[in-house]
């Protein structure tokens, strides 16, 4: 009766830790849209740019794609956090499925975190020196505010 009762409560503990680690990774692909992927043409962050109108095309053709691709990512990062949740759910969890997924998951993270890097590569390369350095401090400025706001400042002293 003992080790059936911690055996419920260890598999809810583990059942609970993975919901809430699957959330925050939600919680971070928002996060991470919100501070990088939120630049449109209405966005602060450009209009701070003093942009001429060839680059505002460039740039919003460029963000069309972008947010294509990382909303696909983002997604099916989600997907992949939801099935290692069921496969650490299962009656019987196969550890090394669950390691397997947790790679997979990884690999997809790097993908992500090289299209958004890549982005913001490219509209930097479409900018003069003084709005890269404008960009620079806008994205910033951008960043902190929204760690803050997800509750993560005091990573930012």
């Amino acid at each position: 009766m003992k080790k059936s009762l911690v055996l419920i409560l260890l598999a809810v503990l583990i059942a609970g830790l993975t919901l809430v680690s699957f959330w925050g990774g939600k919680t971070v692909c928002v996060m991470v849209q919100d501070a990088v992927c939120g630049m449109s043409k209405e966005n602060a962050l450009y209009s701070k740019l003093n942009l001429s109108s060839e680059q505002k095309e460039r740039i919003e053709k460029l963000d069309e794609t972008f947010h294509k691709e990382t909303d696909a990512l983002c997604m099916n990062l989600c997907r992949e956090r939801m099935a290692l949740l069921n496969l650490i759910n299962a009656r019987n969890p196969d550890s090394a499925l669950v390691q397997q997924k947790i790679e997979e998951i990884g690999t997809k993270q790097v993908a992500f975190e090289k299209k958004i890097a890549g982005h913001m590569l490219m509209v930097k390369s479409m900018l003069n020196e003084d709005q890269k350095g404008e960009f620079a401090k806008q994205l910033n400025q951008k960043f902190q505010q929204t760690m803050k706001q997800y509750g993560y400042g005091e990573i930012l002293q």
